[in-house]
């Protein structure tokens, strides 16, 4: 079992594994036949969902800070990089797409790259941030070496869910209250 985005993906591109959930900044390696084995029979499909559709937010989002010197310097380089133009010559390039209308409704580039529909948020999703915790670092471990337990087998879920709460309340003890 592997924890990292670049370690799942590696595994993925070079065994024969079923399936994987990652972001789509690795479907460009995942087209190249350099580097994956079974380029062109991969398929994407959307995260499942429930009753509610919640879309989370995560990871490599971009803004302005508060205290920026020149916001309106800030803002204008912004849209100079994320643009329509620079926005196709990152995917193009093998970036991570940009979830601009732009792109995942652009028929040439959904041809190359089928899971850009898939990045557009539905009007009715209600958008979430991922918690952001300080202690973020030693939860995602314990969670990670709980969960990989259960998966290869070495311990039943529920063992492994209880001895994961017990870990995880020194660490969540130290987690700075607002």
């Amino acid at each position: 079992m592997t924890a990292s985005g670049d370690d799942t993906t590696s595994k993925f591109l070079g065994e024969d594994i079923g399936a994987m959930l990652n972001y789509s900044g690795y479907y460009g390696m995942a087209l190249d036949p350099k580097i994956n084995k079974n380029a062109g029979k991969i398929g994407t499909a959307p995260m499942p969902k429930g009753s509610v559709d919640i879309t989370h937010l995560a990871g490599w989002n971009i803004g302005i800070p508060a205290d920026a010197k020149n916001p309106d310097a800030a803002w204008k380089f912004l849209e100079f990089v994320l643009g329509k133009t620079n926005s196709v010559k990152y995917l193009e390039s093998g970036a991570a797409a940009i979830g601009r209308k732009s792109i995942i409704n652009n028929a040439e580039l959904v041809a190359k790259n089928p899971y850009l529909p898939q990045l557009e948020i539905p009007s009715s999703s209600r958008i979430e941030r991922y918690p952001q915790i300080a202690v973020w670092p030693e939860f995602e471990v314990a969670a990670i070496e709980a969960v990989t337990q259960v998966l290869t087998g070495k311990q039943k879920t529920q063992p492994a869910l209880d001895a994961l709460n017990e870990k995880l309340k020194p660490i969540l003890a130290k987690e700075p209250k607002s």
